[in-house]
């Protein structure tokens, strides 16, 4: 005669096939914060207090239902296709453990995508995923996630990066044999305790290596149909950047959207290095800054040594880690192996745009570091701030550039008050910090005498940029501006490189000038085609001289002085 089953008959049926059960499982149905009342009764017969607890009408959790009812579950097939051996191996390892050691395992690693891709990776066991990062307390999601852990009798991932989220969930996690905890590259230490019962050593999911990330970025290339420009080298960006799997595979969808969305067959350099770039950000909270990187090599005149010494410095850091993998270079290195560049030189003689071209190069942001925003009075705060900004750099694989770079890596002094032991103490911090650092840093001075010399020795290759001679000036006269700015055939270019010793920063401003008089000259008298003559470029001159202080005098202007 009833409506409906209750909680009397369901222990009624227990007990005909388990008596024994049946009596213990009276402790599990009336737990408030166990899963028989949040799952199998009915919420609304719960708040009744007239009826017995035997006669609540049992109501299936809807997941449980549509689980119990559905033939086909229709779950999504992870595609595996580019997933390095290395990300196999463990996730046959981690297979293994569930079915022979059942434990609680904390996974290391650095891309938590990447333990989510592993742990998907084995068809033959499912895995149900628990997110604990998410703000807030949604716990009819956490209740799904729960009963689809225990719904498919699979393996439980519970994605936590503070621990004390952890505990509100501990006795649902303690139905599963076996749970994996991950979302931090080191295990927390309290993870250790006996309530968690973790095991003590973590399982470890390390980065791709330069093999395989390259194996990464080519089979997920074709399979999502992309085509590269002839400028685009695969190769270098694999070996540059340390992107994880999960990192390359979304980066290349994202490529493709971009070759739909602008009807493209191809994609360049430039296009995908802006796509790479924007999973590269850095946030340094205003201790530096982006500087857009639009010189290449021919752009720059320097002496050749001095940029074949550049060019080295790129490729070992472009294939550091090839290199160390290979002949275990780094295992001798107690520190990081990361480049660092000390380029000296005087005013205007092109460092800044070196720095841009060893960024462009390799294919790297350039962040340029606001020593102002460093220094603070406050004790502490400036090794706080240098900290921040390597993490940061290392984080996100970007170059970082210290402009007049002797304001803060200056020589040690004698302590003669508590100024200069705090100040010795901040250079001896940043010491320790770039040496440390495995990325690279760019650092470029007019005084190099002023360096201590203990970081001088920690500098990874000196690089001296020196003024330009007369062969140079010359190239750099006629070279510096567009071609589509025309010089006037009265343009003495032998006359300037000869008899002005001026830098490349100082060339260019001068041509600079000379061009805008000569395009404003254009525009006012409305005739169109007027090019840069020999008065422009020797009144443009005078005005450099005499911003970098030097005594004008006619006489060196030779024939031309009648145009000042």
């Amino acid at each position: 005669a009833m409506q409906y089953p209750t909680v009397g008959v369901f222990l009624a049926l227990y007990e005909t096939f388990d008596q024994k059960g049946a009596r213990s499982a009276v402790f599990d149905i009336t737990d408030d914060a166990g899963f028989f009342k949040s799952l199998c009764l009915d919420r609304q017969a719960l708040g009744d207090s007239i009826r017995p607890f035997l006669q609540t009408p049992l109501v299936l959790h809807p997941e449980i239902l549509s689980t119990v009812l559905r033939e086909d579950c229709g779950e999504e097939v992870f595609d595996r296709t580019g997933m390095p051996a290395s990300y196999l191996e463990l996730s046959k390892k981690l297979s293994r453990l569930f079915d022979e050691k059942p434990g609680r395992y904390y996974i290391e690693c650095v891309d938590a995508n990447d333990v989510h891709a592993v742990l998907s990776a084995d068809e033959n066991t499912p895995v149900s995923f628990i997110d604990l990062t998410k703000e807030g307390d949604d716990k009819e999601a956490l209740q799904k996630s729960l009963i689809d852990a225990a719904l498919s009798g699979g393996r439980v991932a519970v994605l936590c990066r503070d621990t004390d989220r952890l505990l509100p969930i501990k006795k649902e996690l303690d139905l599963f044999p076996t749970v994996y905890i991950y979302g931090g590259d080191e295990m927390p230490d309290e993870l250790l305790h006996e309530a968690f019962g973790m095991m003590s050593t973590p399982v470890r999911l390390m980065l791709p290596d330069a093999d395989e990330r390259l194996f990464i970025w080519e089979e997920r290339i074709k399979l999502e149909g992309v085509t590269t420009a002839e400028d685009v080298s695969i190769p270098a960006i694999a070996d540059t950047y340390g992107f994880s799997y999960s990192r390359i595979c979304e980066i290349l969808r994202q490529v493709r959207l971009f070759l739909n969305t602008e009807n493209k067959n191809e994609i360049n350099r430039a296009e995908l290095l802006s796509i790479v770039f924007r999973y590269n950000a850095a946030n340094f909270s205003g201790l530096a800054t982006r500087v857009h990187t639009t010189y290449v090599w021919d752009d720059i005149e320097m002496a050749e040594a001095q940029e074949k010494r550049l060019l080295v410095a790129c490729d070992r850091f472009r294939y550091r880690d090839r290199i160390d993998e290979k002949y275990g270079v780094a295992k001798r290195n107690a520190y990081g192996n990361g480049v660092s560049v000390l380029m000296y030189g005087a005013p205007g003689t092109g460092k800044t745009m070196a720095a841009q071209i060893v960024a462009n190069e390799l294919g790297l942001p350039l962040y340029r570091v606001d020593v102002s925003q460093i220094f603070s009075k406050y004790i502490g705060e400036t090794e706080k701030n240098l900290g921040l900004i390597f993490d940061e750099a290392t984080k996100a694989n970007v170059i970082l550039f210290f402009d007049e770079a002797d304001a803060l890596f200056a020589k040690r002094t004698d302590v003669g008050d508590s100024n200069d032991r705090y100040a010795n103490a901040e250079t001896a911090f940043l010491l320790q910090k770039i040496e440390a650092h495995n990325g690279m840093t760019i650092l470029a001075t007019n005084l190099y005498h002023n360096f201590d010399s203990a970081f001088v020795r920690r500098i990874t290759y000196v690089v001296h940029i020196d003024s330009p001679d007369e062969a140079t000036r010359l190239r750099l006269w006629k070279h510096t501006l567009p071609e589509t700015c025309r010089f006037a055939s009265d343009v003495d270019f032998d006359f300037l490189a000869e008899n002005f010793e001026l830098s490349g920063s100082n060339i260019k401003s001068i041509l600079q000038t000379a061009a805008y008089m000569a395009g404003a000259r254009d525009f006012s008298d409305k005739k169109g085609g007027a090019a840069i003559t020999m008065a422009d470029v020797i009144v443009s001159l005078r005005y450099e001289l005499e911003k970098l202080g030097r005594i004008i005098d006619s006489t060196d202007f030779g024939n031309y002085g009648v145009y000042l």
